[in-house]
């Protein structure tokens, strides 16, 4: 035997070994080109740790076992690849962890003509450094709170959720009516526990809510699905409610009062800019109407 014979040999032989040892996630997946669904065939020692599955998981598809969210954008990823047999690699977060993964596409046999070969890394600590200047460029670093920067991409996902489902969106624009007297009676440092203070209300009578904002001061944004109206208005009177009881800290005991403003997409306005200003004009009315209060306002028409 040669020794290009010999080479060619032994290397089935490293390759196996180098996927079966390799920290790197192997899959490879079948796709059933009648049904257009991709089957797990093989799976290296790596992926089964980091996935939870073992052989059993062998002709299952993404939705046999991953939540239908990333079973879809799986199915989507691999799809593109084995269409346009053309290598394609994506990022995606599963458990606290972010992969990166490399997808290569190859020609099967007659019962999965088209095989995709995905390369998985975790690249959670490489991208570490960029998702902490994220979260500092899209959230308030008093509350922890979402800030006014986060509002456009964050109100265009509750947007697409909000039709996706048949649903309202309810914007409250919601402001302390004594914060500056707090500031000016106790000092910065009690308006900063004041802030805090509201923040913990605010989310524990809107647990449900979709986002929730700082927008600036002492003014806070609330953003949740409805399936009504009333849903709206009862969200405003379980705020209101979660207020009427004072704050007591070491020697500062004070009623805390919010004003606040309401509107519904898509009843009030298609985009942020609309929405925020019908909430924003219902915010000026109930705080010049002595504050401690929510409205709605609806234009007559005609």
């Amino acid at each position: 035997m040669g020794a290009q014979s010999r080479s060619a040999s032994v290397i089935p032989i490293l390759a196996k070994d180098f996927f079966q040892s390799t920290p790197d996630l192997m899959f490879v997946m079948g796709m059933d080109t009648q049904q257009q669904l991709f089957h797990y065939l093989w799976m290296n020692p790596a992926a089964m740790a980091a996935s939870g599955l073992n052989e059993m998981a062998y002709g299952a598809t993404f939705k046999d076992v991953v939540v239908p969210e990333e079973a879809g954008f799986l199915h989507t990823q691999y799809f593109k690849a084995a269409t346009q047999q053309h290598p394609a690699s994506f990022l995606m977060t599963h458990a606290g962890k972010t992969g990166h993964s490399l997808l290569t596409p190859m020609f099967g046999n007659d019962e999965y003509p088209l095989l995709v070969a995905a390369m998985v890394r975790d690249v959670t600590e490489l991208l570490r450094p960029q998702r902490e200047l994220e979260h500092l460029a899209y959230h308030d670093p008093l509350t922890g709170l979402f800030n006014r920067h986060a509002l456009p991409p964050r109100f265009a996902a509750a947007k697409a959720l909000a039709e996706a489902q048949a649903q309202f969106l309810s914007v409250i624009l919601l402001d302390c009516d004594n914060l500056k007297p707090t500031n000016d009676t106790y000092g910065h440092l009690a308006g900063d526990l004041l802030l805090k203070e509201i923040t913990r209300r605010i989310q524990k009578a809107a647990p449900q809510a979709h986002t929730l904002v700082r927008t600036g001061g002492d003014e806070f944004l609330v953003a949740a699905l409805a399936t009504d109206e009333w849903g709206v208005l009862e969200m405003a009177e379980r705020l209101l409610d979660e207020f009427r009881h004072p704050w007591v800290h070491e020697q500062i005991h004070l009623q805390i009062s919010v004003s606040m403003g309401l509107a519904i997409y898509p009843v009030d306005g298609g985009t942020l800019g609309e929405v925020m200003g019908k909430a924003d004009k219902a915010l000026y009315i109930a705080k010049e109407n002595g504050g401690n209060q929510y409205m709605l306002v609806r234009e007559r028409k005609g």
